[in-house]
């Protein structure tokens, strides 16, 4: 960074200082003196531009070399064949692990958890399909998707997680976004249940439903 001097204005002793210092109050080192670094201080030194033009002229003098169309010549040959590598360990793990993600099976949910979710929308969402599965890590509940219609949108899924047996659901929170947004059902996440919709449960209903 440029430097530059200017006069204590109570000793006229020169005081060195920074670029960035310019406008900011320093004290003089002779006599202790606290005075302000000028605004239009003079600089001296390179800039930053001058020295970024520098390297380009060197590098491009270099580039002008017949050493360096060896070398992008090998960078070129290295870039290809580590983006074939590349592509090839893609498919491979394509070709072992399949192209889509493995879910849990889900089942039709029954008349009655869809009515349970159907009362927290309202009539203004109808419900046209409704998935269920049981909870891997409370197995008292279940996680139930729904797709339902809004208007001048069309069809959202959502995720709950309700409490009892199938055919008496009881508590039931929201899961996803579009749950507690269109049910007003508070959010799982913030009770000791803790579902989410990263859970493997949410993301199989997600995926099913999707396809309807």
């Amino acid at each position: 960074m440029k430097k530059g001097e200017f006069l204590c204005p109570s000793c006229k002793t020169k005081i060195e200082a920074l670029e960035e210092y310019r406008g900011h109050q320093v004290q003089c080192p002779s006599c202790s003196q606290i005075t302000t670094v000028p605004v239009n201080l003079a600089l001296n030194g390179p800039n930053t531009m001058e020295k970024v033009s520098k390297g380009v002229d060197t590098i491009w003098s270099f580039l002008k070399g017949g050493a360096a169309l060896v070398a992008l010549v090998l960078i070129g040959f290295f870039v290809f064949h580590l983006f074939n590598a590349t592509e090839e360990e893609t498919r491979g793990d394509k070709r072992e692990g399949g192209n889509e993600e493995k879910y849990l099976p889900t089942k039709p949910a029954s008349p009655e958890q869809i009515r349970h979710i159907q009362s927290a929308l309202g009539e203004e969402y109808p419900i046209s399909k409704g998935l269920t599965v049981r909870s891997r890590r409370f197995p008292d509940w279940y996680y139930v998707g729904a797709s339902f219609f809004v208007q001048g949108v069309g069809q959202e899924v959502g995720i709950w997680i309700i409490s009892g047996p199938t055919d008496k659901p009881g508590l039931m929170f929201s899961v996803d976004g579009f749950a507690s947004e269109f049910s007003g059902m508070g959010e799982a996440s913030r009770t000791k249940l803790g579902a989410s919709v990263v859970d493997e449960e949410a993301r199989a209903l997600k995926a099913a439903l999707k396809k309807f």
